[in-house]
Order: C-alpha cells, then structure tokens, then sequence
C-alpha cells in the first residue's frame, strides 16, 4: 500500500470532499465562530498543497469572522484556538506569498 490520499472518481481526496460539504452547509451568521474554524481547516489544505491565494482568500474569510470575537473584552476558551489558528495560518500564506509585511501587520483592526 502507497501512502498519500486516495482519490475518489472526481479526483479529489476523500478529505477534500467531505469538507467541502461541511464547509459548503456553514452558517456564518449563526456559527462564525465555527464557521471560521472549516473555513481556516479548508484554508490550510490548500496551504499545504502550494495553493497560497486559495488559502489566503479563504483564511482572510475566517479572520473576518473571527475579528468581533477577537476584539472583545474577553475571549472564551473555546474561542481562543480558533482564533490564534485562523490567524497563524493567515500568517503563513502571507509569508509565502512573500506578504511579509501583512503577514507581520495581521488583520487590519488588530
């Protein structure tokens, strides 16, 4: 047995497709919070893959969500590594893009 992924009959991962759906049914008006977690998990696969506008575009949807909770007084810790995740990985494909002043300023409002 190889390793790596083992694609289905469209090509793509068995990963890929299930979150895709999970991402595709997210209510971010209702969970952003959660929201922002699949779309920041999507965002990082793509990273991962060299994909650095794909995860860039996505990560810059999750910090969105993630930007009122984050600027609260208070933050949960249920929050807390959603946040610092979305973040750090917005970091990332920013230095990779070579952002290296974005991915050094964070997301605007911070």
């Amino acid at each position: 047995m190889s390793g790596g992924c083992v694609a289905g009959s469209n090509g793509k991962p068995a990963w890929a497709r299930t979150h895709t759906r999970s991402t595709g049914s997210a209510k971010p008006g209702t969970n952003p919070l959660e929201t922002a977690n699949a779309l920041s998990i999507e965002g990082r696969f793509h990273h991962l893959a060299g994909r650095h506008g794909k995860a860039i575009e996505l990560l810059e949807r999750a910090a969105d969500l993630v930007a009122p909770t984050a600027a609260a007084d208070t933050v949960s810790t249920f929050a807390a590594p959603m946040i610092s995740n979305v973040y750090a990985y917005l970091a990332g494909g920013y230095q990779h893009s070579g952002l290296f002043d974005d991915a050094i300023a964070g997301p605007a409002g911070l």
